[in-house]
């Protein structure tokens, strides 16, 4: 079974020295709507009629206009398929009716957000639990310590925190 990871921008609100891809708010390479359309063909192409996962990544993917649309072109073209939308969540605080517009099965929130320097966590996974209610869908919290953010226990008491 393939599963498909669509990482459809380097542009970030955040720039995270451990970024898998190296994306900020200074990368604005983005996917074109045209692009995606052709992943999703290319996907269809190689007989891959309903890959079990449609991750849908970037740097921030909610940064791209299209984005609600690139989500919908995913749900129209595989309707069996899981798709998974990774975000640092910080749109959330300003842009709840954009995250409702998107379509997803599981949302994947960076714990990154806990970061000290952002303060901003908790309200986030509070955002993102009420979010994924309302959808049906479900949440995932991706964390990994390193000196420079929370330590695995610090993590774990936060969303203990957050959870009650």
């Amino acid at each position: 079974m393939t599963s498909i990871i669509a990482n459809c921008t380097l542009n970030c609100n955040l720039e995270c020295v451990h970024c898998y891809c190296s994306a900020s708010p200074k990368n604005k390479n983005t996917l074109s709507l045209k692009d995606f359309e052709q992943i999703i063909q290319d996907v269809k192409n190689m007989g891959i009629e309903s890959p079990p996962f449609f991750d849908i990544t970037g740097g921030e993917f909610l940064l791209i206009d299209e984005s609600a649309l690139m989500s919908k072109m995913v749900r129209s073209n595989f309707p069996l398929t899981t798709i998974i939308l990774e975000s640092n969540g910080l749109l959330l605080l300003k842009d709840f009716e954009k995250y409702e517009s998107i379509e997803f099965d599981r949302l994947h929130i960076s714990v990154d957000a806990f970061h000290s320097n952002l303060n901003k966590g908790e309200k986030i996974i509070k955002m993102a639990m009420k979010l994924c209610e309302n959808k049906g869908a479900k949440l995932v919290i991706n964390h990994i310590p390193d000196d420079s953010r929370l330590s695995n226990e610090d993590c774990i008491k936060k969303a203990r925190k957050v959870f009650k």
